[in-house]
């Protein structure tokens, strides 16, 4: 057992409408925590309780490009302007 317990973790999720984010993030294979849904299944599934607290709503730009290293970029994502929901997962 890795987590035994309570787990806290700040979670944001992009919206399962967001077709051009989304069509990246499942090539990647990274979907799974990134989307509400899919990622509350993933706890309940493996025998937790959760529940999501202080939920906020906001705007997301993509990271813009390293100047100092020409062309670097730290964050994949988002890859187009979005609205991220976030706050805390609480699991038990």
């Amino acid at each position: 057992e890795i987590v035994s317990g309570k787990f806290f973790a700040i979670s944001s999720f992009y919206p399962e409408d967001d077709e051009v984010n989304a069509e990246t993030i499942k090539k990647l294979g990274v979907d799974q925590f990134l989307f509400r849904n899919s990622a509350l299944e993933s706890f309940y599934s493996a025998g937790w309780q959760v529940k999501m607290e202080n939920m906020m709503i906001g705007k997301a730009c993509p990271t813009p490009k390293g100047e100092v290293i020409e062309g670097a970029g730290i964050d994949a994502f988002p890859i187009t302007e979005t609205k991220l929901e976030w706050g805390i997962l609480a699991a038990q």
